[in-house]
């Protein structure tokens, strides 16, 4: 059974494998989480108009430039998930199996005005710290 879909809660994503894409989709309809599918399109549009959290008075003006050959990588933004919510749909996503994603966020207050290309490129240098601590430490 399905939970109900609760307006405040959803993801969105990008994940350009079809299985990997219906098992989290599945995933967030069965926990009653909302789900956007994000188009190469969307990267320069900020974070916080995708998940329709501003109102269009308040809506961040019309999309930014992208790098040339900016290339969109797979993602998950959680918008209004509270801790319970985003802990039960992690371990969920364990349970089930489905692959990595290596990209996930929390929209914030403070990157609702980022845009998606500015999220991945953050989200890609944190990634890379992390992964030079972890080789520094058995290293």
């Amino acid at each position: 059974m399905r939970a109900e879909p609760k307006a405040s809660s959803q993801v969105l994503y990008f994940i350009q494998e079809t299985k990997k894409e219906k098992q989290v989709v599945d995933l967030c309809k069965d926990m009653g989480i909302l789900t956007r599918k994000l188009k190469e399109g969307d990267a320069g549009q900020s974070v916080g108009m995708l998940a329709g959290v501003f109102p269009p008075e308040l809506a961040p003006g019309a999309a930014k430039q992208v790098p040339e050959g900016y290339r969109m990588p797979e993602l998950l933004v959680f918008c209004g998930l509270d801790d319970g919510l985003l802990d039960r749909f992690l371990a969920e996503y364990r349970q089930r199996g489905i692959d990595s994603i290596g990209l996930k966020a929390v929209a914030t207050p403070h990157n609702l005005f980022w845009t998606v290309c500015e999220l991945t490129k953050e989200l890609e240098q944190e990634r890379a710290a992390m992964q030079a601590m972890r080789q520094n430490k058995e290293g």
